[in-house]
């Protein structure tokens, strides 16, 4: 075969020296029985193969962690043997290992060689041979794609590389999507996923893999799936939404009484802002009757992050989940995306995060992260939480201006000399400037739209008596220690109130963020 991939093969004793394409995608079509094992063989993946062909693991280096897509390719009684060579290989170079996406079944012997697991949400998966749009459970799902179809809707499919004219309007389809997310500046994300520009290349791998596969009888039906696109047409003849599946291989391909099931995992999902309502869903049931009649045992709709419909998390993670998407805003949105996939009433299957280190685990979220591309989500995270803070600190100095104001006022309008009354005026004008920061905070720094309830008025009370506490705190401790080195006191006095404002301000700012206005 033709060696078509440009990656090296790592210098290893561990490693087969095979041809790298050759193997790699023997060991692919064999034991690539979950969602990510076409990923695997991207091509800025590496590619670690133990001798004699026994297994396979693809991995991507990033900042000291090889990150590998799924479970190693191998037949399951030989997973121990090939993760314990991977991890030795690792060793040797420094490198933490992270699993991403495993699967329960071999939670068993990867604990076995002292591996950790965290559980990182749940796999949609249907099995297309018993699925039915029949019964009160799927009302919803036939509702959708009756109103689609009542639009004149119309469903086409390719397998393969589609033709470059339907891929000029896939990518104008795509690029309103990403558009629609994230604005101009959105960008896809990837190693678990496919991007658009990345569907030829896709296409084409799947073809030679389906190609390199033997024959089999004549009669017999080939359990070797290709890269599959399906595309939703308007009445006027224009896509306005279109899914791609890749393939889910299995030991089926060359052994048709092996029980591992294969078929189809979801991909892409696009669509235009006004493509007619219940596109998707007739996409997805017409991939899963189409790929019913071809004899695929599974169809994934992929991973749906913190997903826990199994309860299996504690409730450390559970609030983890909440603090990464909902306060973060990283991730999308899980909810929204498990409600879409619960429609079609799928099996539910943990996907775990193994680690051979969980002290590594803050740099191997990174790194996890920095692949699937959210790099991008972080930016627009710290950016946006940059505009919050000066919106914050504007807010701050009105309130600092309504409270000299206030306290002016009652002086002027209540004239006294008595430093009793004048603690009180002061307790006024702050409770005004208090009063101002909270309805300012509220709906233009944090835009939260909603109404005001008591548990945020309550907190916001809780921190203004902490604001009191930690400013007079940290104004003490920066008065000692500035003291040996500013001996002007004025200067030293000021110096010190202002350590205490600059410290305080991005506490009391945190406080609301993430504890009175949080969603």
């Amino acid at each position: 075969m033709k060696n078509v991939y440009p990656t090296q093969v790592e210098s290893s004793p561990w490693e087969d020296s095979t041809p790298l394409s050759q193997t790699a995608e023997e060991l692919t079509r064999c034991y690539g029985d979950h969602t990510l094992a076409f990923f695997g063989l991207a091509l800025e993946n590496k590619h670690f193969v133990v001798p004699g062909g026994v297994g396979l693991v693809n991995y991507r280096l990033k900042h000291g962690v090889a990150v590998v897509p799924g479970d190693p390719l191998c037949a399951p009684e030989a997973v121990e043997q090939v993760t314990r060579a991977f991890l030795k290989f690792c060793a040797l170079r420094r490198w933490c290992v992270a699993f991403y996406q495993t699967r329960p079944t071999y939670l068993t012997a990867y604990r076995a060689l002292k591996l950790h697991a965290f559980k990182m949400g749940e796999e949609a998966l249907l099995s297309p041979q018993t699925f039915t749009l029949q019964g009160a459970a799927m009302a919803n799902v036939r509702t959708s794609c009756r109103r689609a179809e009542r639009e004149g809707v119309d469903i086409q499919w390719y397998e393969g590389v589609p033709p470059a004219a339907v891929m000029q309007q896939l990518e104008r389809v795509s690029g309103a999507w990403l558009e629609g997310k994230g604005g101009a500046q959105a960008e896809e994300t990837g190693f678990s996923t496919g991007r658009f520009g990345e569907i030829m290349t896709s296409a084409q791998q799947a073809d030679r893999i389906a190609e390199s596969a033997p024959s089999l009888p004549v009669g017999q039906q080939s359990a070797t799936p290709r890269f599959v696109t399906g595309v939703a047409l308007t009445k006027a003849g224009d896509v306005c939404a279109f899914v791609t599946f890749t393939p889910i291989y299995g030991a089926a391909s060359d052994n048709p009484d092996a029980s591992q099931a294969w078929g189809w995992a979801l991909d892409l999902m696009r669509r235009t802002p006004d493509a007619p309502p219940g596109v998707m869903e007739l996409l997805l049931v017409r991939a899963i009757e189409r790929f019913r009649v071809e004899g695929a045992q599974v169809v994934s709709l992929g991973l749906t992050s913190w997903a826990d419909s199994r309860q299996e998390m504690s409730a450390r993670q559970r609030q983890l989940a909440s603090f990464v998407t909902d306060r973060l805003g990283l991730l999308g949105n899980p909810r929204t995306l498990f409600s879409f996939k619960q429609k079609f009433h799928p099996r539910w299957e943990s996907r775990y995060l193994v680690t051979n280190t969980s002290l590594a685990l803050p740099k191997i979220a990174l790194a996890v992260l920095g692949m699937r591309n959210y790099s991008g989500g972080l930016t627009k995270l710290t950016r946006k939480t940059f505009v919050q803070f000066l919106r914050y600190c504007l807010v701050g100095g009105a309130n600092t201006l309504i409270d000299v104001l206030a306290f002016n006022i009652l002086l002027w309008r209540f004239p006294t000399a008595n430093a009793q009354v004048l603690v009180g005026y002061n307790s006024v004008a702050y409770m005004c400037g208090g009063v101002s920061s909270f309805f300012f905070n509220k709906y233009w720094t944090f835009r939260r739209v909603q109404r005001t309830n008591r548990r945020e008025v309550w907190r916001f009370a809780i921190s203004l008596v902490l604001e009191l506490l930690y400013s007079n705190g940290l104004i003490w401790l920066a008065g000692k220690v500035l003291q040996p080195w500013i001996s002007n006191v004025t200067l030293w006095g000021n110096a010190a109130k202002l350590v205490a404002v600059v410290i305080g301000t991005i506490i009391s700012y945190t406080i609301m963020r993430f504890w009175i206005f949080t969603r």
